[in-house]
């Protein structure tokens, strides 16, 4: 088990909280931290992993697969 940093920013993309966090690999810490910002009140957080940026994840950025918009296919035009 690895103890990961989760960083809360607020609108100007400013440290707002920080939490520790016990996980198995970065996938889980990842998962672990989007489950964490459904319950603040803030627009991003960051994983790390000491000096290493595990990666970032906004409010917004994930929808669950039976709240997907079906994708519509976009042909170019002729001659394009």
């Amino acid at each position: 088990m690895t103890v990961y940093q989760m960083y809360f920013v607020d609108e100007a993309d400013r440290i707002a909280l920080g939490e520790d966090v016990e996980c198995v690999d970065d996938s889980a810490a990842l998962r672990t931290a989007r489950a964490a910002l459904r319950h603040r009140d803030y627009p991003a957080v960051e994983v790390w992993d000491h000096t290493k940026r595990v990666g970032r994840a906004k409010r917004f950025d994930w929808v669950a697969p039976g709240m997907r918009m079906p994708e519509s296919r976009v042909q170019a035009s002729p001659g394009a």
